[in-house]
């Protein structure tokens, strides 16, 4: 069933990927009326370079409208419309709609009713991205759509573009259904060079794992075809020749040398499983449902744990050297993209250029970033792979014990989030486990081959290729391995460096030759102080940070990092971190996903308990402890000292997401192996499962789905599908016929796509979100101005009664009569309206330009505001500020 489910799946989603995409179609006759502030505007064809998210045709050919301006970020407030019946409304925007205390609003309201329908609840920082509303015609039945962006922050940017209509078709390719076959087709070309790596490695006979040789394939075939791109004029799709033919190799092997490729396959079956599952439940978790947030959607979607841009850098650096347009650095314009390591980038260079075939029926390449971030996916699960190679191969552990470790660990919030946030760090991860999974095997000789060391060293080379947080980890490791065994072997110590050093040396050569760096986040780690363009040396930067200390300081501070992976919340040193920031109201939910996004603590309570027992089998009798302590020691100890590394020379607040993952996942490891060797441990490491599996389900799946505009029925449909095509697995142990299988999977998708035919949009449920309803009531808060009015909040007074009372007056000076109508706010939200027309004959004794007595206003409240915001509707109709928040 299982394998039915994926067949369908794919020949929906690759039908759907080169369906071709009607054009968008502008909306004629759309005004734009700025209600509150003034709207700084940017031709869309200026800003082209900087996103490849846009569509070729009709937003490029209008203005953004946004809050900011080159004076900062101003309130705003404006309303486009009336919006042109349409099906489905495509809407470009900038910036943050919601976002830890940040409030913005884009919505479309109807003029019959109150309801709205929110445009987006995530954000995109300074980056575009389309989100679709589907409209129809019976949601604003007689009446008129107008789209509303209200911008209260003076910190967060938030723009938008006039709206424009879109297809069915076009709703359809940016839901799970659209995405899904990108993660797909990734999978089957990042498959085709580990396949191929595990061939080499069995064909010369070499000695090296399958698996492991798989991992240095990848490896290989992601930096080459990276330099292929940067160091030489290979064109666009230029990448296919070498793609197609590591795919050649690996169908070649099956068909030429079916005995070679069989022993390979069979080594690799089991863990390229456990890769492919966990990344595609990943996959489709994520898109459970959508904020609106494009291609920062994993960013947003399990908000309040919210990181930046980092997972969008890989992809940037992508397509700058698949397209030819670096030297490209990011905004604000000092970011080089070769300040991070180029081995992810590699790995997107794998699929780019497919995944820009499959997108050649569309309006433009416009899902190319959301398309590579679904593919990253394939890159960032690799861990589970390693994971269970290192528990089941070099701990000796049995394969449902071993699988059994890996779900533990794919259950917790650390897993989840960083699985789905594609940025290089779980990718590192991955090759690090895979390396010292290897050097710290069972039983192996007493000295280590020159093989053994350059297949460590190239794993280690890969792994800081990927994300120089790997470096932090292999440092001890590579101790804990030259102390244990590799002080006997001078010639395989000295290869093994040869080969991690090469690897590292090219990545160098590179940034001398074609995209200089200073490495910022090098000094940032080192220092604390982020400079893009520094005047003083690295050195001299460290010798100025330290001589700021005096002991007790320095003790302090370091003691606040060191307590970051345990809580997010730990008592405050001299030191002005960059510290976690600090939310606005949410829920226990929410608190609880801040908390697992920083801390090893709560949802990630099982990978310290993990850890906790790798050190209990170590602290045994020696005559008690199995086989596996030793390498659980070993990996704890390299652990530890990645710890105590970050602590004593970094000035970050060490929460989790700053941490090395290799550390994290060598924590669960050294648990897993030491626990799994007990005869209890099967039932141990289960319980632990699903303990932290409904954790996670209640507080990391489901509560987020209250914060969503949509929710995509296809994934939840799917799975519920795959959890039951995986129970049918372990419960039946054999394969279904080949034939039946085929057949099942057609009925699928030929059902499936035969309604969709009909109801293109309902596999996607729109949701009406509690946590967004403050967008009807959102009010930017204008300018004072007391040419236009003048007025005041005289006081908030206890009433007898209870509850509380304010009261002021405003007078509409430039109409010379008092105003219209008084809101009131507390922090945007509209408390009430006013009642007006109170005498004050006080106001005009004491000033003889306002003539009318009657220009007082009070509202009674439940509830005293805590930042008071006044507002008047003049006799003209526009707003003017009474008072601003205090």
């Amino acid at each position: 069933m299982l394998r039915a489910v994926l067949g369908a799946l794919a020949l929906l989603s690759i039908a759907i990927a080169l369906a071709p995409e009607p054009p968008a179609s502008p909306m004629h006759g759309v005004q734009t009326h700025v209600v509150v502030g003034q709207t700084q505007t940017a031709p869309l064809a200026e800003v082209t370079d900087l996103d490849a998210a846009l569509r070729p045709g009709t937003p490029r050919d209008s203005v953004i409208y946004r809050s900011w301006s080159p004076a900062g970020v101003r309130p705003l407030a404006l309303e486009m419309g009336p919006l042109e019946p349409a099906d489905y409304v495509g809407v470009l925007y900038q910036g943050t709609i919601r976002e830890y205390e940040t409030r913005n609003a884009l919505y479309l309201r109807c003029s019959t009713h109150e309801r709205i329908k929110p445009i987006a609840g995530g954000g995109t920082a300074g980056t575009y991205t389309e989100t679709i509303v589907p409209l129809g015609d019976k949601w604003c039945a007689g009446g008129e759509v107008y789209l509303r962006l209200v911008g209260t922050s003076d910190f967060r940017n938030v723009g938008v573009a006039q709206p424009y209509a879109v297809s069915a078709l076009s709703y359809l390719k940016q839901s799970y259904l659209g995405y899904v076959g990108f993660f797909l087709t990734a999978f089957a070309i990042v498959l085709a060079p580990f396949f191929a790596g595990g061939l080499v490695a069995r064909a010369t006979r070499s000695g090296v794992d399958p698996v492991l040789g798989g991992f240095l394939g990848l490896g290989a075939a992601c930096l080459t075809l990276f330099y292929l791109y940067a160091w030489t004029p290979l064109p666009p799709r230029g990448g296919l020749l070498p793609v197609m033919a590591l795919i050649g190799v690996a169908v070649g092997a099956c068909w030429k040398a079916p005995d070679l490729a069989r022993s390979v396959w069979r080594a690799q079956r089991i863990p390229v499983y456990v890769w492919f599952l966990t990344g595609f439940v990943a996959l489709t978790v994520l898109h459970l449902g959508a904020t609106g947030s494009g291609a920062w959607e994993p960013a947003h979607r399990f908000a309040p744990a919210i990181w930046s841009s980092d997972h969008l850098l890989p992809g940037m650096f992508a397509e700058a050297v698949r397209l030819g347009t670096h030297q490209l650095v990011t905004m604000p314009g000092d970011w080089s993209l070769s300040d991070r390591p180029p081995l992810m980038a590699g790995g997107y260079l794998l699929f780019a250029d497919v995944f820009a075939l499959l997108q050649a029926n569309n309006d433009g390449p416009h899902l190319q970033p959301v398309a590579l971030a679904v593919g990253g996916v394939t890159l960032t699960s690799l861990w589970a792979a390693a994971l269970y190679w290192a528990a089941r191969r070099a701990g000796k552990l049995s394969p449902a014990i071993a699988a059994i470790g890996v779900l533990l660990v794919a259950l917790t919030p650390f897993a989840l989030f960083n699985t789905g946030y594609t940025w290089p760090k779980l990718m590192g991860a991955a090759f690090s486990i895979a390396a010292t999974g290897y050097a710290f095997r069972l039983r192996p000789s007493p000295r280590a081959s020159v093989g053994e060391t350059a297949t460590f060293g190239g794993l280690a080379g890969f792994a800081m290729l990927c994300h120089a947080a790997s470096s932090f980890f292999l440092a001890p490791a590579a101790l804990v391995y030259f102390a244990t065994r590799l002080w006997r072997s001078p010639k395989a110590l000295v290869a093994g460096a040869a080969v991690g050093l090469a690897l590292l040396a090219s990545w160098s050569a590179y940034k001398a030759s074609a995209l200089p760096s200073q490495d910022p986040l090098l000094a940032y780690a080192l220092t604390g102080d982020l400079h893009l363009a520094p005047k003083e040396s690295l050195p001299e930067r460290l010798a100025a940070r330290y001589q700021s200390f005096t002991v007790l300081q320095w003790l302090q501070t370091k003691a606040e990092i060191a307590a970051y992976v345990f809580t997010p919340n730990p008592p405050q040193g001299p030191e002005p971190l960059a510290r976690p920031i600090v939310p606005g109201e949410i829920d226990v939910a929410g608190q609880l996903r801040r908390w697992d996004f920083y801390a090893l603590s709560a949802g990630n309570l099982s990978l310290l308990l993990l850890g906790a027992l790798g050190v209990w089998s170590f602290a045994r009798p020696r005559a008690e402890r199995p086989p596996q302590a030793a390498m659980a020691a070993r990996l704890l100890a390299s652990a530890a000292g990645c710890y105590a590394l970050f602590v004593g020379v970094t000035f970050l607040a060490l929460f989790v997401h700053q941490f090395s993952y290799d550390a994290v996942l060598a924590l669960a490891l050294a648990g897993i192996v030491a626990a799994g060797a007990m005869p209890w441990g099967r039932s141990l490491l289960l319980a632990l499962a699903a303990a932290t599996g409904l954790y996670t389900g209640v507080v990391w799946i489901a509560a987020p789905l209250s914060s969503l505009v949509t929710l995509d029925l296809a994934a939840l449909g799917t799975l519920a599908l795959v959890g039951i095509g995986v129970g049918l697995a372990l419960s039946r142990g054999g394969a279904a016929p080949r034939g039946r299988t085929a057949l099942l999977g057609l009925g699928l998708a030929v059902s499936v796509g035969g309604c969709l035919m009909l109801r293109p949009g309902a596999v996607v449920r729109e949701l009406s979100p509690p946590d967004l309803t403050y967008m009807a009531e959102l009010v930017a808060n204008p300018a004072v101005d007391p040419a236009r009015c003048r007025g005041n909040l005289d006081g908030t007074v206890a009433r007898k009664v209870g509850g509380w009372r304010m009261f002021g007056w405003a007078w509409d000076a430039a109409a010379g009569a008092p105003v219209k109508s008084i809101a009131v706010l507390d922090n945007g939200l509209l408390l009430g309206m006013a009642a007006t027309g109170q005498a004050r004959p006080d106001v005009p004794k004491g000033l003889p330009t306002v003539t009318d007595p009657g220009v007082g206003w009070h509202l009674d409240l439940k509830k005293r505001p805590a930042h008071p915001q006044i507002v008047a509707t003049l006799t003209d109709g526009s707003i003017c500020a009474l008072s601003a928040a205090s």
